[in-house]
């Protein structure tokens, strides 16, 4: 009986979960990158620098350079990296979701690509 009254409110905020990653890519997606730094700011706003926070903001980058825009690909990666060794510092990796921890090994090969 316990279980029940703890998983019916975890299951409540997981749906109600913004899904940062998943907003952001549907934004690149559509080539509007305003549109996906905005919904990365509010969601930062409400919800601090979380490791979804910092892969969305990676996509951000990989999404740019796949455009071409190498400039802000750049920025995004070097804001990518600050981000990610500040919340490191602060949080142990077995808190950090797998994709976001294959996705930071990841950063580097991007980031040769700029080159």
């Amino acid at each position: 009986m316990q279980l029940k009254i703890v998983l019916i409110p975890l299951l409540a905020a997981a749906a109600t979960a913004p899904d940062i990653v998943g907003d952001v890519r549907a934004a690149i997606a559509q080539n509007n990158f305003a549109l996906g730094e905005s919904l990365l700011q509010r969601y930062q706003t409400g919800q601090g620098v979380t490791p979804e926070m910092i892969e969305a903001l990676s996509w951000l980058g990989r999404g740019a350079l796949a455009a071409g825009q190498l400039d802000p690909a750049d920025g995004y990666a070097e804001r990518t990296r600050k981000l990610a060794l500040e919340h490191w510092k602060s949080s142990p990796i077995a808190s950090w979701t797998p994709n976001y921890t294959c996705r930071w090994r990841l950063a580097p090969q991007s980031r040769s690509r700029l080159k």
